[in-house]
């Protein structure tokens, strides 16, 4: 994202499309498998043996809320302006994708360790 070519604002650009696309079917697919989550999982599981990791699974799902609306702004930036020709905007620019990212990293990580919890 430092470099100033064209080729590297494209690239950039291709990234920031990608990402968020990966996002929305994961977070798409979520929404399918929710309900059954909920009702075999945390309601006959979690709550009754590890009520800790529930909340733990609502921290996550409200911070996907969050990271959609970071990709979200990260991917219309993208397009619209030159996040390398303002300044202002570059900082945006770079946390929403940071902001973006550490979330992703974080409940892929949590989700994974509930995922064990269970299949133990």
């Amino acid at each position: 994202m430092n470099g100033k070519s064209e080729k590297s604002i494209k690239v950039e650009q291709k990234f920031a499309a990608i990402s968020f696309y990966a996002f929305l079917v994961c977070f798409i697919i979520g929404m399918v498998v929710y309900p059954a989550f909920r009702h075999y999982v945390q309601a006959l599981y979690f709550e009754a043996s590890l009520p800790w990791a529930t909340g733990m699974f609502e921290i996550k799902e409200h911070l996907l809320a969050l990271a959609f609306v970071a990709g979200l702004g990260h991917y219309l930036l993208r397009g619209r302006v030159n996040p390398f020709a303002d300044k202002e905007m570059r900082v945006l620019y770079k946390l929403l994708a940071i902001v973006f990212w550490a979330i992703v990293v974080y409940s892929s990580i949590s989700g994974a360790a509930l995922t064990m919890f269970r299949s133990y």
